[in-house]
């Protein structure tokens, strides 16, 4: 079994807690299908020199293949998400990915994978995992996580709030989360407490994010959990 050699390399960021759209979705919509190949295309890998000393920390393994396996949920745009084409992962975590990749002499390999299987998976069938993470103290005690930036959650409603929702209050409303996420832990905890000071529980929706994919041919696919 490979053992990991960047256990994870993470974020402290956000989702939003209401309707997020898909990277699919939002390359499909671009006018300039072309303009996110072209914006990751500055990003040189050449200039990078590997970093000798922490190139000697890798397992054998892993050396071997020359491979560093990444896994990473790929409908967050821009950090992580689909080109136009459907099926090859872009975007900064990408770029994060293959400079690390590059400054211990390998090469990255991105695979989509669900946002909550990732985790799980690094030591066995990833060597990290990039996707966004909030660093918690419960994901501490099974992996080990860098924080490289600080971000914060969103409530997304409707044009004009005509719901009048209260951040302040959200006792009563119906919140729609991304499973597996920091925001899905928050809304069940803000229930919990409504229900103790006597008010109406939060209804948690916890949802997985899909995308379209491309078949080989280029056409559009029905939508699945994968690509």
């Amino acid at each position: 079994m490979r053992k990991p050699a960047l256990v994870a390399a993470l974020a402290t960021t956000a989702f939003a807690l209401t309707a997020c759209t898909t990277a699919s979705q939002d390359v499909e919509a671009s006018a300039d299908p072309s303009a996110s190949t072209s914006a990751a295309a500055g990003f040189d890998l050449a200039a990078i020199e590997v970093n000798e000393e922490a190139a000697a920390l890798l397992p054998a393994d892993i050396v071997e293949s020359g491979v560093l396996r990444v896994g990473m949920e790929t409908t967050y745009a821009p950090a992580e998400f689909l080109d136009a084409d459907g099926q090859t992962p872009i975007g900064y975590d990408v770029d994060l990915s293959n400079a690390i990749a590059a400054s211990l002499g390998l090469e990255a390999e991105v695979s989509t994978a669900a946002f909550d299987s990732i985790i799980p998976g690094i030591g066995s069938k990833y060597d990290a995992g990039i996707s966004s993470f909030t660093i918690t103290p419960e994901r501490l005690e099974v992996v080990d996580m860098t924080q490289y930036f600080t971000a914060g959650s969103s409530l997304a409603v409707q044009t004009g709030n005509p719901a009048g929702i209260d951040t302040a209050n959200l006792c009563g409303t119906t919140i729609a989360v991304q499973t597996g996420t920091i925001q899905e832990s928050e809304a069940g905890e803000m229930s919990a407490a409504c229900e103790a000071d006597g008010a109406d529980a939060i209804e948690v929706l916890s949802l997985r994010l899909e995308r379209r994919c491309r078949d080989q041919r280029g056409r559009w696919q029905g939508r699945r959990a994968l690509c």
